[in-house]
């Protein structure tokens, strides 16, 4: 079912764990730490296995993951489902275009600062469309302290 992985980031400012895993929504985690926060974020990705020009399997899957998600924790805070303004990739069979060139954005936010009601110590919940995958993304409370952190360990080093 995945690996084990050490958390321990070998005294780097951070951490980073790419995990496969067999799990029925998800084909991968990504995990995110610093020493002083601990984990900060979990990432989780859906592979879109037969992408196709007009986007349907990508726009199928936002759906049901958003879907699952509003289910339980409600509508979100924000949406975005745009083409930046001046693409080129404005007919329907570039929709997949747009979203590889990263002219088009398809995504929802569920953000406890901005009233939804999420579980203590999460911040933020978002579902994201990205070139061959659906990203469900879990950020804590101390995710601002952890770039926080990693910004100063960066700087530190100059």
């Amino acid at each position: 079912m995945g690996q084990e992985i050490n958390l321990e980031p070998d005294g780097f400012a951070a951490g980073m764990a790419y995990i496969e895993v067999e799990h029925s929504l998800f084909d991968a985690l990504i995990v995110y730490w610093t020493p002083a926060t601990g984990v900060c974020k979990v990432a989780g990705f859906h592979n879109i296995v037969q992408p196709d020009e007009y986007g349907d399997a990508h726009k199928h899957a936002y759906e049901r993951f958003s879907g699952y998600v509003e289910e339980k924790y409600g509508n979100p805070s924000e949406q975005f489902d745009f083409l930046r303004e001046g693409s080129i990739w404005e007919e329907p069979r570039d929709w997949l275009a747009g979203l590889r060139t990263n002219e088009r954005t398809l995504a929802s936010y569920w953000i406890a600062s901005e009233g939804v009601s999420l579980p203590d110590t999460l911040e933020s919940i978002s579902v994201v469309v990205v070139e061959d995958a659906i990203t469900v993304r879990y950020e804590f409370e101390n995710f601002e302290t952890a770039l926080r952190y990693v910004k100063s360990s960066i700087v530190d080093q100059f």
